[in-house]
């Protein structure tokens, strides 16, 4: 106060009290939907428990869907009346469109990206570009790549840097890196790195069972 000793006074208070009062929020919490990020969502008119945060396209086509959760930008771009779909990191789950596309669960860049134009349900991808073509139903993807090339497969399961990568074939088990890298059979198992890889099309039939590093490759 320019008498040597301090003096002090009351700070003015601003700034928003709500995700409403947000430039870039908006917040429904009689239907529970919650989004933060400039623009997306704002197709919503009457789904419920959806969340999202993000950029560029990022729930862009929400409308009726519930139940589904968006973080990164472009995350779940098309998912519109669906329910129960998460997707976690840049463009994941980004061509989901089937009304009948539910149950997905995606994380990392790419995670089912692009699910064969949109068809898929009970998929769950975890890894950079896992499941990124995807397009069947009940597979699991595990680690960089696993499953990438896909496809319409169902009942899959593929665990390790690029598992299953090409595999054309369902009702399989991949593990380990590599392993079925592009089997085309049905009802398969490998399990090892490298395991089966180079079998594809008609040298590689179904109901096979290969244990151990580059076994059947």
């Amino acid at each position: 106060n320019g008498a040597g000793s301090l003096s002090w006074s009351t700070a003015g208070v601003g700034g928003a009290t709500t995700i409403d009062g947000l430039t870039d929020g908006y917040a429904n919490y009689t239907n529970h939907n919650i989004m933060l990020g400039s623009g997306i969502a704002a197709s919503l008119s009457g789904g419920t428990n959806n969340y999202g945060w993000g950029s560029g396209t990022t729930f862009a086509a929400l409308s009726t869907g519930s139940g589904n959760i968006a973080i990164g930008r472009d995350a779940n771009k098309a998912v519109s009346t669906q329910l129960n779909n998460i997707g976690i990191g840049e463009n994941t789950l980004y061509s989901l469109s089937s009304s009948a596309s539910h149950n997905n669960v995606a994380v990392g860049t790419d995670a089912l990206f692009n699910n064969s134009s949109g068809v898929g349900a009970n998929n769950s991808a975890f890894g950079t570009s896992a499941g990124k073509q995807l397009g069947g139903d009940n597979n699991t993807a595990v680690g960089y790549s696993a499953l990438i090339n896909g496809g319409s497969i169902s009942d899959n399961t593929a665990i390790g840097r690029s598992a299953g990568a090409n595999s054309d074939g369902s009702s399989s088990v991949y593990v380990g890196s590599s392993a079925g890298y592009q089997s085309a059979g049905d009802e398969n198992v490998y399990v090892g790195n490298d395991s089966a890889f180079t079998n594809s099309g008609s040298s590689d039939g179904d109901r096979n069972t290969a244990i151990g590093a580059r076994a059947m490759g």
